[in-house]
């Protein structure tokens, strides 16, 4: 009989120090892409300088400012899974404020995040880097 209560022991003792770990799920809303990235897309006729900010709570904001096409604000929610990134935004258009949601590739690698997606059939990927 002791022998089991041993064995009980052994095998109880471990699911106490589990059951006793921090329950905060630091992972809430992707974990890694948190914060603010920026890049710079150079055509050769003009540059243009891009900013995403992703917040723990699901919010992120996105800041273009265009040479030829002027500047722009967008607004949003996300979800992240380590490769798919889902955004849900209204932003001010010439027709008013418009709502959609868009869905790209996003892998981030150290201080880098990578986004790739369509646009009129073309692929584009642009780098980011973490601020």
């Amino acid at each position: 009989m002791k022998k089991f209560y041993y064995l009980l022991i052994c095998l109880m003792l471990p699911m106490v120090f589990i059951s006793c770990g921090d329950d905060e799920d630091d992972d809430l809303m992707g974990g890694d892409i948190i914060g603010t990235w920026t890049c710079t897309i150079n055509d050769g006729s003009h540059k243009d300088e891009a900013s995403m900010t992703f917040e723990k709570n699901g919010d992120f904001i996105s800041i273009s400012k265009c040479a030829t096409d002027g500047d722009y604000t967008e607004k949003g929610t996300y979800e992240y899974n380590g490769s798919d990134l889902i955004m849900h935004s209204t932003w001010n258009s010439d027709y008013g404020y418009e709502s959609y949601t868009e869905r790209v590739k996003a892998v981030v690698k150290g201080n880098k995040l990578t986004l790739t997606f369509k646009d009129g059939g073309e692929t584009i990927v642009r780098t980011l880097t973490k601020k």
